[in-house]
């Protein structure tokens, strides 16, 4: 009894315990994603075999035929992504926290992980070969399959545009920038730069200004002028390219465009300049007749030849309008300028009040707007 106890072989599961893995095989789960949840579960190899039959021998076989092979197949498509150099420490950026493959389930409030059936249905979804289904084809109908795709590759190579400028950020918006002027002259850049040679009425100040953002750089005007000079054809050029190309038949635009600018811009130009000399004539008008302004600077520039007594820069009889700011800069005791000095006089005198000829004067601070300092 005890040896046929012990040549009996070991009691597998019941066949309702392995028909749920068979159902996943019937809904197109991957083989071996089948198999890790086996193994996973504490099912053998007797248990495996029962479910997927010569499907896993198989699988094994051509994992280690890949294996002897030097130069196997991708099973996933490639992501395009461009990898953090060597030298960044990621432990300053958002991918700190340890990589997330491995096993096991995530808990509540940890990382998620990446198991090896998530990977399984990764491969999946993401194969490189073809969909069964298009591989079945019957060879006519592969035949005019691809036929039709040489079709459309060379519509595709018809279509596809030439794009000179490196930048990719810089030919979107020189593209989006373009896009207003296309609406009104249908796309024409010619039609454009004759606009603007012409001074259009409909190109005022700012959509000029606009413009202007978009006109080639030295390397993209060079770069143009290559390939027209290669004899290459324009029309296939990308939207800014073809704008470029149309700027350099015109010679000078960009002069052409500011001299527009400025014409456009003209009027409004000369007011701002004329209210703004009004301004000024007017604030200085005001400080050269207050009587309580003169007082104040005469006892500065004593204040300032006492300083300077014995000095080549002493006794002077004024001082220039760009070494006014020296009187507050220099400072004394106690953080102490010239001109808290000189209040401080008025004050001890009780001749305070002639300290609120500020008061009379007219706004300062636009007119100081348009000081320039040259």
């Amino acid at each position: 009894a005890a040896a046929a106890a012990t040549a009996a072989p070991a009691a597998t599961p019941g066949p309702d315990k392995l028909e749920p893995y068979r159902k996943m095989l019937l809904m197109g789960v991957p083989p071996p994603a089948v198999q890790l949840r086996m193994a996973k579960e504490g099912l053998g190899d007797a248990d495996v075999r029962a479910v997927l039959g010569d499907a896993a021998a198989g699988a094994r076989k051509g994992k280690a035929k890949a294996q002897q092979t030097p130069a196997q197949q991708r099973k996933t498509k490639q992501l395009h992504w461009t990898k953090l150099d060597e030298c960044v420490d990621v432990r300053a950026t958002v991918w700190a926290g340890g990589s997330p493959a491995g096993g096991g389930a995530s808990t509540k409030g940890s990382p998620a992980q990446i198991g090896d059936e998530d990977l399984a249905l990764l491969e999946e979804i993401f194969a490189a070969k073809p969909p069964a289904a298009l591989a079945k084809k019957k060879p006519a109908a592969a035949a005019a399959s691809k036929t039709a795709g040489a079709a459309d590759d060379d519509d595709d190579a018809t279509l596809k545009k030439v794009s000179l400028v490196e930048d990719a950020r810089r030919a979107a918006n020189v593209a989006i920038g373009l896009e207003y002027f296309s609406r009104q002259y249908r796309g024409d850049d010619d039609a454009l730069c004759r606009a603007v040679a012409s001074f259009s009425e409909w190109l005022d100040g700012p959509k000029l200004r606009s413009l202007q953002l978009q006109l080639p750089t030295a390397d993209e005007a060079a770069a143009v002028e290559s390939y027209v000079a290669a004899g290459k054809d324009v029309g296939r050029l990308a939207r800014p390219e073809r704008f470029f190309a149309a700027t350099l038949r015109w010679p000078g635009f960009g002069r052409m465009l500011e001299a527009a600018c400025f014409r456009a811009e003209f009027d409004e130009a000369a007011w701002d300049a004329s209210r703004a000399a009004d301004c000024v004539a007017g604030a200085a008008e005001a400080l050269m007749e207050s009587a309580g302004l003169a007082r104040v600077l005469r006892y500065l520039l004593k204040a300032g030849n006492t300083l300077n007594s014995g000095l080549a820069n002493g006794n002077a009889a004024g001082v220039a309008l760009d070494s006014l700011d020296k009187f507050a800069t220099a400072r004394g005791k106690g953080g102490m300028n010239l001109v808290d000095y000189v209040a401080q006089i008025f004050h001890d005198q009780g001749a305070a009040k002639h300290l609120d000829f500020v008061d009379g004067l007219p706004s300062l601070s636009e007119a100081s707007r348009y000081v320039d300092d040259d």
